[in-house]
C-alpha cells in the first residue's frame, strides 16, 4: 500500500522506558482502557493511540502527576511524543521569550497589572467618598435642584476623567 505509514508498535517496557514511568503505570492504565493488544504473551502499544489516549485524559505522560491536572502529550512533527527532554527545553525556551518581551516592554507581569488596577480603584473610592464632605458646604447655599445637579454631575464627570487617565 503505497502512502501508508506503518504505525510503530512497542512493547511495555519500550514505551515506558520512552515516556519515564515504570511499565506498572502501563498496567494501570491499560486496565483502565489504554489502547493495547496482546502479542503472545506480551502486550504492545500503538504510541500515537497511546498518545491520544492520555490527551483524552488530561494526561501529559510524565511520572508523578497523577492527582493534578497535567499538560497534554506534546507531539513532534512526525505525530511521535516528545521525550521529557525536548519537552523540558521548549518549555525553557518559551519561558526565555517571555523575558525577552517583557524587557523589550511587550509583556507586563500580570501582578503589576492587578497592583495598578487595585491603586486606581483606591484612588477612585477615596475620591468617591470625599465627595459628601467637599460638596456639602457648595451645594447647600444653592437654590435649585437643576443648579446642585449639575454641580455633582461636573464632580463625578472629574472623578471619572481622573480615572480614565490614570488607565491609560
Amino acid at each position: 500500500m503505497a502512502g501508508t505509514r506503518k504505525r510503530k508498535m512497542m512493547t511495555s517496557r519500550e514505551l515506558a522506558d520512552f515516556l519515564g514511568h515504570d511499565p506498572a503505570t502501563l498496567t494501570q492504565w491499560r486496565k483502565k482502557g489504554c489502547p493495547a493488544r496482546k502479542s503472545g504473551n506480551t502486550f504492545v502499544f500503538d504510541r500515537e493511540a497511546v498518545a491520544a489516549w492520555l490527551r483524552e485524559r488530561g494526561y501529559d505522560g510524565l511520572p508523578g502527576r497523577k492527582s493534578r491536572k497535567p499538560r497534554e502529550v506534546q507531539l513532534g512533527p512526525d505525530g511521535e511524543p516528545l521525550d521529557p527532554d525536548v519537552r523540558f527545553r521548549i518549555r525553557r525556551c518559551e519561558k526565555l521569550e517571555m523575558e525577552i518581551g517583557k524587557l523589550r516592554g511587550e509583556l507586563v507581569d500580570r501582578v503589576e497589572i492587578d497592583e495598578q488596577n487595585v491603586r486606581k480603584a483606591r484612588v477612585f473610592r477615596t475620591g468617591l467618598l470625599g465627595l459628601a464632605a467637599r460638596l456639602a458646604p457648595v451645594v447647600a447655599g444653592m437654590d435649585s435642584v437643576a443648579k446642585i445637579e449639575r454641580r455633582l454631575r461636573s464632580e463625578f464627570e472629574g472623578l471619572l476623567r481622573e480615572f480614565a487617565r490614570d488607565s491609560a
